[in-house]
């Protein structure tokens, strides 16, 4: 099987894109998501985001493989990577939602 956000992520390195949006259902990846203790993710570097995806706050058939294919552009690239929903996707560009996704502060 061939995971989409992933695909979508090798395709943009590959064409040289500067940035990378994940569309998904909801404004922004999240930490403790489901729960009463929901934070959403705004922008946050990729050493950042690769501890809370290593503490599991990641759902393989979720939020996991967008988070994965994010941090993969940001680190092979150095550009941006935003994960948000369709509406919200103008709005993340301008950095005002979203979750958005640096290799470091070097933005």
């Amino acid at each position: 099987m061939i995971d989409k956000d992933l695909a979508a992520a090798a395709l943009a390195v590959a064409v040289g894109a500067t940035d990378l949006v994940i569309a998904t259902d909801v404004p922004y990846a999240a930490v403790d998501f489901g729960t009463p203790r929901a934070r959403p993710i705004g922008e946050i570097d990729v050493a950042a985001l690769r501890g809370l995806q290593a503490a599991g706050h990641f759902a393989g058939g979720s939020m996991g493989p967008k988070v994965e294919a994010a941090l993969c552009f940001a680190e092979e690239t150095g550009g941006r990577a935003v994960i948000t929903s369709l509406h919200h996707i103008g709005a993340a560009l301008s950095g005002n939602i979203g979750t958005r996704v640096y290799r470091g502060v070097e933005r």
